[in-house]
């Protein structure tokens, strides 16, 4: 699946609040996710399937990120630190969004100017490269986890629980 038909498949599931005006409730939404990949990812119980689910969540809010900023997910090109596969780089890279909403909030009354959304963009390329590289370490691609994804969002979408926590809806 590529990039540009995830965004528009995972934009018609979203249903929080002033879509298109908060890109601080995508933010906060990442940092979580990318918290509770790092979470699971210490447990050495938890699946690789289990994982790559946590990655399409990240995905997911990577995606509105861009949606809220008006960028195309397809014109952002991965981008791989050094220790790409290491959770972490993808949790400093979600908690820099978060940051970005914070300062936006603090300083120009919520909105995202062109500077921070280039920087923003630059940060999704980083959480992108670290998803793509913690795939492959899985066993998969970045192009699955997108599909699983998606499969996912629409089986619930289907049964109307969008709306909700835990992983078993």
């Amino acid at each position: 699946m590529d990039l540009s038909e995830y965004q528009k498949k995972a934009r018609s599931t979203a249903i929080y609040p002033n879509i298109g005006n908060n890109f601080a409730y995508v933010a906060l939404g990442m940092a979580d996710e990318a918290g509770e990949l790092l979470e699971k990812a210490y447990d050495q119980n938890t699946k690789r399937s289990e994982l790559s689910k946590e990655l399409g969540d990240v995905c997911w809010y990577a995606s509105q990120a861009c949606s809220e900023i008006g960028a195309s997910l397809a014109d952002i090109t991965p981008s791989k630190p050094e220790l790409a596969t290491d959770i972490g780089s993808l949790v400093v890279a979600a908690s820099k969004i978060a940051g970005k909403a914070k300062k936006a909030i603090r300083d120009d009354e919520g909105v995202i100017t062109e500077e921070k959304a280039k920087d923003i963009e630059a940060l999704v390329g980083q959480v992108l490269g670290c998803v793509s590289s913690y795939a492959e370490s899985l066993g998969t691609t970045l192009d699955k986890v997108l599909e699983q994804n998606i499969e996912k969002l629409f089986s619930r979408k289907e049964r109307g629980v969008l709306k909700g926590s835990g992983d078993n809806r």
